[in-house]
């Protein structure tokens, strides 16, 4: 059985290497017949076709991950959205302090909340790499907030 098995390998080794060594244009040729694809038409529009294809998963596979949700900024988002149903929706540019100013001019009953809100956000979006418990201290304050 060991002097068969060592043959049928033999055999496959050879037409391996008479296939890859003996691969010229001829060879191609006949393939790409064989397949359908003898002329240069039916080659171009398989190329374009594949790399359509190709591009379109590649185009779904891109569409479809969604980046990771920074918590952080995905609570003080709900923090100005908030606002902005009560009217002091945060311009593209204020940054968060003068944001808060201008709630904490607008809202003086809430300006302790808001400002407590703001130094949270800071400190979490813009100091070292926050610890969990005040990402979600930051929230709990956000969803009690009430404008």
């Amino acid at each position: 059985i060991s002097r068969y098995a060592r043959l049928a390998w033999d055999t496959l080794n050879n037409a391996w290497n008479q296939w890859v060594l003996s691969y010229g244009p001829r060879r191609q040729r006949d393939f790409l017949a064989h397949l359908g694809w003898d002329s240069w038409r039916a080659q171009a529009l398989a190329l374009g076709t594949g790399m359509a294809l190709f591009l379109g998963l590649l185009g779904l596979y891109l569409l479809r991950r969604h980046p990771s949700r920074d918590p952080v900024l995905a609570a003080y988002q709900r923090f100005c959205n908030k606002l902005a149903r009560r009217g002091l929706a945060k311009r593209p540019q204020e940054g968060p302090w003068d944001f808060a100013r201008r709630v904490r001019e607008a809202l003086p009953e809430k300006a302790g909340e808001v400002e407590t809100i703001t130094r949270y956000y800071i400190a979490l979006r813009y100091g070292p790499s926050p610890g969990g418990y005040r990402v979600e201290r930051l929230k709990r304050l956000v969803a009690r907030f009430r404008p």
